[in-house]
């Protein structure tokens, strides 16, 4: 009977430390998942915080940061052949969809993503009017 009791015993150890082993290792699991997307989803952001500042940066008067060209968006809008813009697409921007829209409607849509990952939108001016720009990064 006393040996009996001992593997029992032991089986019974044996069972609840995998069960915490098991536990631990799920939880790791669980957290380095959430920080690997985390971190794809900060640099992100960040990619999508600098290219909207340069883009916005690019089509401003040069004394005038924010207030947009309407030369400098139509320039921007012009598409080639297979309907991308070549604009932001010289500047290495892939994977991204680029809205600037005013009180009369939309003057730009580059880019052609089917959903993004991260939108950021800003207010701006356009010339002498209001105006918003957003720029979606995939």
């Amino acid at each position: 009977m006393k040996g009996q009791l001992v593997k029992i015993e032991f089986v019974f150890g044996v069972v609840i430390f995998a069960l915490i082993i098991f536990f631990i290792g799920s939880q790791v699991n669980t957290n380095v998942s959430s920080v690997t997307s985390d971190s794809k989803y900060d640099e992100l952001r960040a990619e999508a915080i600098n290219n909207l500042n340069f883009i916005i940066s690019d089509l401003s008067y040069d004394n005038e940061p924010y207030v947009l060209q309407d030369s400098k968006i139509d320039t921007a809008n012009q598409k080639d052949a297979e309907g991308r813009c070549p604009y932001f697409e010289n500047l290495g921007m892939i994977g991204y969809r680029i809205v600037i829209n005013d009180p009369s409607g939309e003057l730009l849509r580059c880019g052609g993503v089917s959903y993004s990952y991260y939108t950021i939108t800003k207010n701006i001016f356009i010339e002498n009017r209001n105006g918003t720009i957003t720029y979606e990064v995939l």
